[in-house]
């Protein structure tokens, strides 16, 4: 029993560091924009009133674990979606104004804009599907 505990231990460990792994992180950090540190609620609002583009703001922190089993599924849905949606991950850790302005005080926190207007938000872990599902109405019509 001991010996299947510290396998199944082991492999856990293996499975958290392979997530770490900065070579998969460059791909997240490459197609999800990273907002500089210390950014003013006016920059923000510029931002998001500066395209008509779909805007979907994530709200992270480096110590958040459902942030990190979050990272994926924003690869995932950037890859799929392409240029038609702006995603911007922000720290809250660095953009306190921000976090503080939209009142953050769970993560991960979605919201998405159409237009510089929120249009969605939501708390948790979200999986792929349902943030489509909310960005998808701002796609042109084929």
């Amino acid at each position: 029993m001991k010996r299947l505990l510290l396998i199944l231990f082991t492999v856990s460990l293996c499975t958290i560091k392979a997530q770490d792994d900065p070579a998969k992180d460059s791909l997240y950090d490459s197609l999800i924009s990273e907002n500089p540190i210390g950014m003013t609620v006016d920059q923000f609002n510029l931002k998001i009133k500066s395209t008509e583009k779909p805007i979907l703001v994530y709200f992270t922190a480096d110590w958040c674990i459902v942030c990190k089993r979050e990272k994926p599924v924003l690869k995932q849905l950037k890859l799929e979606t392409g240029e038609k949606v702006l995603v911007y991950s922000i720290n809250m850790e660095s953009n306190p104004l921000l976090a503080e302005y939209f009142e953050i005080d769970s993560l991960p926190t979605f919201i998405v804009y159409k237009d510089g207007h929120l249009t969605w938000s939501a708390v948790g872990f979200q999986d792929k599907e349902k943030l489509l599902e909310q960005l998808r109405i701002f796609f042109p019509k084929k």
